[in-house]
């Protein structure tokens, strides 16, 4: 039998990136929040404004939630927006990748 898979345990004082968690990967962050994250960036084209009534689920449980508008199918963009979350004092602990496009 394999031994049980270690609890999820996130930094409270830290901040996690996510790109399209705001979307189909809302369980992703509702997760991320059940379990010890306070400070959630969201990338997103958009910049957040379609998706306020998200966020403000998000920080009615207490954690700081903000997006940003970068693509990350622009490393540029990526690379220019962490080092400003860093310089801003954003200590960033971890990244999820949840944004596609669905084409029929």
């Amino acid at each position: 039998m394999s031994p049980p898979a270690p609890t999820l345990s996130l930094h409270s004082n830290a901040t996690y990136v996510l790109a399209g968690s705001l979307g189909l990967g809302l369980d992703i962050t509702n997760m991320m929040a059940d379990h010890g994250a306070k400070h959630l960036v969201f990338l997103s084209k958009s910049g957040g404004s379609k998706n306020e009534k998200q966020l403000q689920r998000i920080r009615n449980r207490g954690v700081s939630a903000d997006a940003y508008n970068s693509d990350i199918t622009e490393a540029h963009s990526v690379a220019s927006l962490f080092h400003q979350l860093k310089a801003q004092g954003f200590l960033i602990k971890g990244a999820v990748q949840c944004a596609m496009v669905l084409e029929v």
